[in-house]
């Protein structure tokens, strides 16, 4: 473990040495206040009633509910048999499955 904590510290050492470090950008004055000032005013603006937040859960209530009723009508018409194909009666299934009894 030694000769590697030695060698770390050259190479951070060099690491320095080869890039100082870039000195802190200043922000200028007020900055902070007009993003504060900024933020504050959008969000006044986008208070909403009561009755728009319930219109915007019924609609995606609605997109969801259509959304599983097309998925549920494409799997049905996927499943979907040919139209020559008849159940058969249930005498025929009693008759059939009697002798297994």
């Amino acid at each position: 473990m030694k000769p590697f904590d030695s060698r770390w510290e050259t190479l951070v050492a060099r690491a320095r040495e080869a890039h100082p470090p870039a000195s802190p950008v200043e922000t200028p004055a007020g900055f902070t206040t007009r993003v504060l000032a900024q933020a504050r005013a959008e969000s006044a603006g986008t208070t909403r009633s009561i009755e728009e937040l319930w219109m915007i859960r019924i609609r995606q209530g609605f997109a969801m509910v259509a959304a599983v009723g097309i998925a549920l009508a494409t799997m049905e018409f996927a499943t979907h048999r040919p139209h020559g194909l008849v159940n058969p009666g249930i005498e025929n299934t009693v008759a059939q499955l009697l002798w297994r009894l």
